[in-house]
């Protein structure tokens, strides 16, 4: 309970702000030329950010040596017994794999909430509350909610599952991803489902025909951000994991305990490569998406100058 008093907190302050949220116009300010303060935040920047860098240098480091610090003869031995052990190759799998599915349902259900939300003509009591469910969960500590699930299905079905794994990271995320797609869908016409309706098509019709095209971008975005964040949360799922359904941050986690900081390396390289590979992935698809609507629109405005040019002649 005491750990849940900043989020009941957070939670007032909150909605005391939005209600007293008010937008102003913007002004147009230009920064004054300073050689002297740029070099010496560059110079600051600079330094910090190898420092950073210099912390995480030997986490890349130490798998490819053959004895940290004393012996950096260059080796693949480590990678070589990694991979041939079963334990640490399933740890893999299943932590991409409930990343995969937590990406999946949770894109689903938190897109559908913010449809509901955002157009639907009528704000009713359900309505406000997904609203409020969306700060609750944006501000619970995820080891309240890993306790907490701990309790409730202790004994069930669905206890050192990966399905409480999934809906536990579904949960704990549901908040950005939800602002994301809502926000998307606001700045959306607010007319396209009376005028669907008009044409006699139906209120799912409009939603896969127009607003699921026009909001493409948003759900890879919802989607990347609930795998990247399944795969690097630790604060719920560690309350939740068995022996044979760690993910990759749990067994980090026992790892730890026994020093073996060579498979802590390589689980902590092997989770940035998955992660980064991940994030370009979404950056592709979503610069590809861009790329194919400038087509359409090029072609469109082709075809209004060709009817306008036709219209013409016959005139």
């Amino acid at each position: 309970m005491i750990m849940l008093v900043p989020s009941i907190v957070s939670i007032l302050f909150l909605r005391k702000i939005q209600k007293n949220d008010h937008a102003t116009p913007g002004t147009n300010t230009s920064v004054k030329s300073n050689p002297v303060r740029d070099l010496f935040f560059g110079v600051g920047l600079t330094v910090g950010g190898l420092f950073i860098l210099g912390v995480f240098l030997v986490m890349f480091l130490l798998p490819f040596v053959e004895g940290w610090p004393f012996d950096m003869t260059f080796t693949t031995r480590h990678i070589e017994a990694f991979l041939q052990t079963s334990d640490l190759r399933r740890t893999l799998n299943t932590g991409i794999f409930v990343a995969l599915w937590t990406a999946l349902f949770g894109t689903v259900i938190a897109y559908l909430a913010a449809i509901f939300t955002a157009r639907s003509a009528k704000q009713n009591v359900i309505l406000k509350m997904i609203d409020s469910l969306a700060s609750i969960t944006n501000s619970i500590p995820g080891m309240v909610l890993g306790i907490a699930y701990l309790l409730v299905f202790s004994g069930t079905t669905l206890q050192s599952t990966i399905s409480i794994l999934v809906i536990a990271n579904m949960v704990h995320y549901f908040a950005t991803p939800y602002q994301l797609a809502k926000s998307a869908l606001l700045k959306m016409n607010p007319n396209w489902e009376n005028t669907a309706k008009m044409m006699g098509d139906s209120w799912l019709d409009t939603v896969v025909r127009i607003i699921l095209p026009n909001s493409k971008r948003t759900i890879v975005e919802m989607a990347c951000y609930y795998f990247t964040n399944s795969m690097v949360t630790i604060s719920a799922v560690v309350f939740l994991t068995s022996a044979r359904t760690m993910v990759i941050t749990t067994k980090i986690k026992e790892l730890q305990h026994f020093g073996r900081f060579t498979e802590i390396f390589i689980l902590s390289i092997l989770l940035l490569l998955i992660n980064l590979t991940a994030r370009i992935l979404a950056q592709s698809i979503m610069r590809r998406f861009e790329a194919n609507e400038k087509i359409s629109q090029k072609r469109v405005h082709l075809s209004v100058f060709r009817q306008r040019f036709r219209n013409f002649r016959g005139v």
